[in-house]
């Protein structure tokens, strides 16, 4: 078996932070919000009065 006592260690992470959000809401308001049910979006601008 390896040692890895010999290393120093490094961590790099990079990409999206994720964030799930459930809410119930109506489809109204999806469609308002220009959102797809059981879709993933990124967030943008247009999203911020959520």
């Amino acid at each position: 078996m390896a040692s890895f006592n010999n290393y120093v260690g490094i961590l790099l992470g990079m990409g999206n932070p994720l964030l799930d959000i459930s809410s119930l809401v109506d489809d109204e308001f999806l469609t308002k919000s220009d959102v797809k049910l059981n879709y993933v979006i990124l967030a943008e601008e247009k999203h911020l009065p959520m």
